[in-house]
């Protein structure tokens, strides 16, 4: 049987190349978790300068003020 064979051999309940293509699964990739992760702690981060601006403005001076 080849691709896109309309015959009965391929409508016979046999997985055909495309139906076994469909059926799998792949694992996500890591990067998207990587991405969620960033973004999950940059919420976390702009709630903190929400609620206290201050320990913002001193983490940003003294990474200004390092060598």
């Amino acid at each position: 049987m080849q691709i896109g064979d309309d015959s009965e051999e391929g409508r016979s309940g046999e997985p055909t190349l495309a139906d076994d293509d469909a059926s799998r699964t792949y694992p996500k990739p890591k990067r998207q978790r990587k991405s969620s992760a960033y973004e999950d702690h940059l919420a976390e981060l702009r709630e903190m300068a929400q609620e206290d601006p201050r320990m913002i403005a001193m983490i940003v001076r003294s990474w200004m003020n390092k060598p």
